[in-house]
C-alpha cells in the first residue's frame, strides 16, 4: 500500500508541474484579424523570469483590452504582471474594458474555461482517499 501511495505522489507533482508558465492568447485586433474568434488566436507562453518579480511580490497574469475607436472594438490580448504595487488595467484607464486573469488562456472572449489538471489531481485524491481509508 505504500508503494501504492508513492506513485500517487509522483503522479500528481508531475501534472502540477506541467503546467509552470502560464500561457496567454496574444493579438491586438487591428494587426491581426483573429483576435475576437477564440479558435483562431495565437497563445504564448508568458516569461515568468523576470529578476524583478520576486522583489516585487509580481506574479504573470493574461490580460484583455478593449477600446471603442469610432464605433470599432480594438481588442489586445496579452501577457504581463501584476501585484501589489502593479496593476496592469491602471495604465488603460482609456480603454472600455481592461480585465486580469490568473490561468492559462483566460484572456479569451466569454468562454468558461476548465482546468483539467486540477480535476485530475482531484480525482486521484479522491480515490486514493477511498484506497487508503
Amino acid at each position: 500500500m505504500r508503494h501504492s501511495i508513492k506513485i500517487l505522489f509522483i503522479v500528481t507533482v508531475c501534472c502540477f508541474s506541467s503546467s509552470v508558465a502560464l500561457r496567454c492568447f496574444q493579438c491586438i485586433s487591428n494587426r491581426e484579424g483573429n483576435c475576437d474568434k477564440e479558435r483562431n488566436m495565437e497563445f504564448k507562453e508568458c516569461d515568468t523570469t523576470v529578476d524583478a518579480s520576486n522583489s516585487l511580490n509580481v506574479q504573470p497574469v493574461c490580460i484583455k483590452i478593449v477600446r471603442d475607436i469610432r464605433g470599432v472594438d480594438l481588442i489586445t490580448r496579452t501577457c504581463g504582471f501584476e501585484g501589489s504595487l502593479l496593476h496592469p488595467c491602471s495604465n488603460h484607464k482609456s480603454a472600455d474594458h481592461c480585465s486580469t486573469c490568473y490561468s492559462d488562456l483566460c484572456n479569451e472572449s466569454t468562454k468558461i474555461t476548465v482546468n483539467y489538471s486540477l480535476i485530475f489531481a482531484a480525482l486521484i485524491g479522491y480515490f486514493a482517499f477511498l484506497f487508503i481509508s
